[in-house]
């Protein structure tokens, strides 16, 4: 049966090792062919993307598995030639390799685009990527599809694979891992033990385990509620060992676990007071919707003094107000005259001068125009005298029906006659 050890937190161990859910490889590109300046200030001019599916490859890497200890290192030259067998259409074989200051790179001159490596960044460039110069990883992101003999599956996968968040300082959320055994009798009758590096001391001093059965259990990390406000952003390592010295690790261990802290003094939060999607008829446009701001503060002026600013990522959408300070109410505009049918999506973002983001999702849906409406006038019905005035029911926009319905029948002149 296994048993599992408690994490414990290293704060000087630095062993570097991979889990990683690796970006697709898609679409970037550069300056005119041949030309190796254009890879000048490749880290400043790049972006992270993804390669195109070509029908003859993966759309996306697995990275499940991670490489051994003590391999040898991936080399340009393996990796250019493993991207020539994958994407042939992008990158036809064979490029002679050439070097321009410290890129190590090939022009593919039948279909206009680059690969290149500086020291350990993987990077495209060519038509296919309208001009733009695309960082799709590291080497070692790479090693697997490369060289997959050099690599085992993790012992462990992580959910999620990543920590983010932003909060208030002195309030430390804890942010659960759910960790679930790749082969369970890998851990059959052996005692497992989890040790955490954190080189950057960003976590509380302990790290709460519990079994879940069936091969999982959770973990509970909680960042440390002394950090100052700022930005903390860092890899935590997971060891997976046989033993407590760590001397003999599980497979694929350890495992590397990425994280974003924002610790701020004022946390800054928004809803839409209607956040369900707003039905519009064509040629219309529903009311305008509020956004509530809120600034939550822990130190002078209680967030009353944080500024922000907001803004509409799409045509449909106009921000009245578009910046404030503390907590505050915006409106946001619909302009839908000219939408066509269907389904509509977007955000308003804010911003503030500490570099919190908040987004506030808001959707409309258009429905063909409207058959039917009712003035400001009442509604006027008529029918022969004696006969009952059928049924209708009205949707009124999608709100709760209209519904009229007589059976009385009456003479002209009758007192206490019914009015309709």
């Amino acid at each position: 049966m296994t048993r599992w050890i408690a994490a414990r937190l290293h704060h000087s161990l630095a062993r570097v090792a991979l889990l990683w859910f690796p970006l697709l490889l898609a679409a970037c590109s550069g300056e005119p062919a041949g030309d190796p300046a254009v890879w000048r200030d490749a880290e400043q001019l790049s972006r992270p993307g993804q390669l195109p599916s070509t029908g003859t490859g993966p759309t996306q890497r697995r990275a499940l598995n991670v490489p051994r200890r003590n391999v040898q290192a991936l080399t340009a030259a393996a990796l250019f030639d493993w991207a020539e067998r994958t994407y042939p259409a992008l990158f036809p074989p064979s490029a002679p390799m050439k070097t321009w200051d410290r890129y190590t790179y090939r022009y593919y001159a039948g279909s206009g685009n680059y690969l290149a490596v500086a020291g350990d960044s993987v990077y495209a460039l060519g038509g296919f990527t309208q001009q733009q110069i695309l960082r799709v990883g590291t080497l070692e992101d790479f090693h697997c599809d490369v060289l997959p003999a050099d690599c085992v599956p993790p012992a462990l996968s992580l959910v999620p694979s990543s920590l983010s968040g932003t909060y208030l300082r002195g309030s430390a959320p804890v942010f659960p891992v759910v960790a679930t055994a790749t082969d369970l009798a890998a851990f059959t009758g052996d005692t497992l033990f989890v040790y955490v590096v954190d080189s950057q001391h960003v976590l509380s001093s302990g790290i709460s385990l519990r079994s879940l059965g069936n091969g999982q259990f959770r973990a509970e990390v909680q960042p440390a509620a002394s950090l100052a406000p700022g930005r903390y952003q860092g890899t935590l390592l997971v060891q997976l060992c046989h033993d407590a010295a760590c001397a003999d690790e599980y497979a694929g261990s350890p495992l590397r676990m990425p994280y974003d802290f924002h610790v701020v003094q004022t946390l800054l939060e928004a809803r839409a007071a209607r956040w369900e999607p707003q039905v519009v008829y064509q040629g219309s446009a529903p009311p305008d919707n509020a956004i509530v701001v809120t600034a939550t503060g822990s130190g002078p002026g209680n967030g009353n003094d944080l500024a922000w600013s907001a803004s509409a990522n799409a045509p449909w959408l106009r921000v009245n107000t578009a910046s404030g300070q503390g907590t505050a109410n915006i409106t946001v505009s619909y302009l839908t005259a000219t939408l066509a049918q269907g389904r509509y999506d977007s955000i308003v973002e804010l911003t503030s001068a500490d570099g919190q983001r908040v987004q506030v999702p808001l959707s409309i849906d258009v429905q063909p125009p409207s058959t039917f409406w009712v003035s400001t006038q009442p509604p006027e019905f008529s029918a022969v005298n004696g006969h009952s005035i059928e049924e209708w029911v009205d949707n009124h926009c999608g709100s709760a029906p209209l519904l009229a319905a007589s059976t009385s029948t009456f003479h002209s002149g009758d007192a206490g006659a019914p009015g309709l």
